[in-house]
């Protein structure tokens, strides 16, 4: 799953708009309210994406754009899914619940590496995994969720499907919360479930 968000940065006391940074990143699960992702805060890619998803001044970027693309794609099937929508903070009790449902040596990856950060070699983040499999291995001791590492939740306000075929005439079809003054009447637009409405795109 591809996340992008558009940064705002500063210069000299002047924002800098525009930005668009996209990131690989892991979608836990999918729920009624939206898509949960996770990842480690002050990396790169939740920094860069930051400076706006995930916590460097807890949410800094939020605070500068609570947005966030997400864009699924299936190359066999040529099919795609893009969502659009707002970012919500996860609890630390449902980010501390998925942590600890993940195998071990993925728990201590993920507190040995300050992703994105430079390193002398390998070798540091060996031996601070060998450090904590020692202590946290046998699972007999609950190895801590590191305060960097959280999740977020995409509340969807677009989400468009698309599916590819070979004369380039690509299907798209966009469900999106409807708009002020929008009246869905058959033909451009349509009602669909649950206050939503869509339509179809040219390719």
């Amino acid at each position: 799953m591809a996340v992008s968000t558009l940064n705002v940065q500063k210069c000299h006391g002047k924002n800098i708009e525009g930005w668009s940074m996209s990131i690989t990143n892991l979608q836990a699960w999918l729920q009624e309210e939206g898509t949960v992702v996770l990842g480690i805060s002050g990396t790169r890619k939740y920094v860069d994406s930051v400076t706006m998803k995930w916590l460097i001044a807890v949410l800094y970027f939020q605070a500068e754009n609570p947005n966030a693309a997400l864009s699924f794609y299936w190359e066999p099937l040529k099919k795609a899914v893009r969502v659009e929508g707002h970012v919500e903070k996860l609890s630390a009790s449902e980010s501390d619940e998925y942590f600890h449902s993940r195998p071990i040596l993925s728990q201590i990856g993920a507190v040995v590496s300050e992703q994105s950060k430079p390193i002398v070699s390998r070798d540091v983040f060996i031996e601070r995994r060998a450090m904590l499999l020692e202590q946290y291995g046998d699972g007999s001791e609950q190895l801590p969720r590191p305060k960097h590492w959280g999740g977020y939740l995409v509340v969807p306000e677009v989400i468009e499907f698309w599916q590819g075929q070979t004369d380039r005439l690509h299907d798209r079809i966009r469900f999106r919360r409807p708009k002020s003054g929008d009246e869905p009447d058959g033909v451009l637009l349509h009602q669909g479930d649950n206050g939503w409405v869509y339509e179809r795109l040219s390719p």
